[in-house]
């Protein structure tokens, strides 16, 4: 169970930080 929890813990961490670095993007967008 605790490798599969990881797992799920690391996918959550990349997916957030991805949408972070979207926003972020978006944001540095000079409009």
């Amino acid at each position: 169970y605790q490798f599969v929890f990881i797992c799920l813990l690391t996918f959550l961490l990349h997916t957030s930080t991805n949408r972070i670095a979207y926003l972020l993007k978006i944001k540095s967008v000079p409009w």
